[in-house]
């Protein structure tokens, strides 16, 4: 039985945008229904997230962005049900802080500070100079009520210890730090803090990341982190680890949005004029029929997720698609942004994984997905296809979704003929296969009859 759920739009575009999914008990997508409603002097902005960032002027948003946030209620059931909430090894900042499953983790992070590379004065020195960011600090976490109980000295404390670690975490991936005691201390437990410290709830505020690498700029360069991240997780070729090109003006409020930001990537906000009278769009596909519309599925070699687009050629088109790499924790680390993406008015990681959802309706789709280069990782195929359907019912897609869904829907509409031709000798490929050379021995017989019969005359 099939159920309805309701995409979230950001607040200005809710007059004019709707997005329902019609998806079926196995999560699987069945059908998109894009709707807008008419006014001749509206427009639907369709912007990524990056663009959003800098130009959106308002400020309660751009305060709500500066928080770290709970895990929003609409993805509670999937942040709970996939356990990509709550931290497993290691806690960042005040939510997790003294759970006693986490305590072997503290244990690290405290001995890592005692290694800390480029750190110009005493521990206890830099302690006190951390007092001085430590308010704004503070005032980063949403949820006041999980600061309760929290001195200021304690609160000090624990984000020097948070800070120092993650950088020092990072110092290691990237392979700046030359102290062998720092690396046998925090490589046994790469995956875990790696899954960790990409949870919404599970951070440092940006000010506290950006005290500590201070203290050693010339030894992490972000952009080499950020390559090598992207690497990892096949979002990318070899040499994007040497191509990423920090924003130095960029501020995240967390070490995820900052994550998000290159993730997503940055482009030109396309506009879309809003029809005079109420516009519908319904839409089900998948890859196998996208390949039966003569719409081929082609892996973007730029590893940003934001660039989605149909190119229309004179008889196909090309649906280009950013790779990407499944494993447990860069699935993670998506959810979460999709879920950071909720307080920030963007849509990129919630509409890229609701395409992938809409894509797959079978395990066949996901080997079409793997062939085409987009899809990657040593889960199987029906792991694939149920992890990313799971996701489906509960994501929030956007603006850049409907942009696609819509360059779709317009081209079957406009070249419905020539999609009925291109099927019908897809479908029938071996039949009339096997029916040519018959029909090349007959045309062969006749020729050679009319030939005799011209002669006799």
């Amino acid at each position: 039985m099939a159920n309805r759920a309701s995409a979230i739009i950001p607040a200005e575009c809710e007059e004019q945008l709707q997005i329902s999914k019609r998806v079926a008990a196995h999560g699987a997508i069945e059908e998109t229904v894009i709707s807008i409603g008419g006014g001749s002097e509206k427009e639907l902005e369709l912007c990524n997230g990056k663009t959003k960032e800098v130009l959106d002027p308002e400020a309660d948003i751009i305060e709500i962005r500066k928080k770290i946030h709970r895990f929003p209620l609409n993805l509670t059931r999937l942040g709970t049900d996939g356990g990509y909430i709550t931290p497993r090894a290691m806690a960042l900042g005040p939510y997790y802080h003294g759970k006693p499953e986490l305590q072997a983790m503290e244990e690290v992070k405290r001995k890592a500070v005692d290694y800390f590379e480029g750190l110009p004065e005493s521990q206890e020195a830099a302690l006190e100079r951390m007092k001085s960011i430590s308010g704004q600090a503070r005032g980063c976490y949403a949820d006041a009520a999980a600061l309760q109980g929290i001195t200021d000295d304690d609160f000090v404390s624990m984000m020097f210890v948070d800070g120092c670690f993650l950088v020092q975490f990072m110092a290691v991936l990237i392979v700046t730090t030359k102290d062998d005691r720092l690396k046998s201390l925090v490589k046994p437990h790469t995956i875990c803090i790696m899954r960790d410290m990409m949870l919404l709830e599970n951070h440092v505020p940006w000010t506290v990341i950006e005290f500590f690498m201070a203290l050693r700029a010339d030894l992490l360069p972000m952009e080499l982190f950020v390559g090598f991240v992207f690497t990892l997780h096949g979002t990318g070729p070899r040499d994007f680890l040497s191509s990423v090109d920090i924003d130095k003006n960029y501020r995240p409020s967390h070490l995820l949005g900052f994550f998000r930001f290159y993730l997503v990537g940055n482009y030109q906000k396309p506009v879309l004029a809003v029809p005079q009278e109420d516009y519908k769009v319904h839409l089900t596909t998948n890859a196998a029929e996208l390949a039966g519309m003569g719409i081929k599925l082609k892996a973007r070699e730029i590893p940003q997720l934001c660039h989605m687009s149909i190119t229309k050629g004179p008889l196909f088109a090309k649906l280009s698609v950013s790779p990407l790499s499944l494993d447990s924790t860069s699935i993670c680390w998506l959810v979460n942004m999709a879920a950071l993406e909720l307080y920030d008015r963007a849509d990129c990681v919630n509409s890229y994984l609701t395409l992938l959802a809409l894509m797959m309706k079978q395990e066949d789709d996901v080997r079409e997905l793997r062939a085409k280069g987009i899809i990657h990782g040593f889960f199987a195929d029906r792991q694939i296809l149920e992890l990313i359907n799971a996701l489906a019912p509960d994501l929030s897609p956007g603006q850049t979704y409907a942009l696609l869904i819509m360059s779709l829907a317009e081209y079957r509409h406009k070249r419905r003929h020539w999609i009925a031709v291109y099927r019908f000798f897809c479908n029938n490929a071996k039949a009339i296969a096997a029916v040519l050379p018959i029909v090349g021995v007959l045309v062969g017989i006749l020729k050679t009859l009319l030939s005799l019969k011209q002669k006799q005359q």
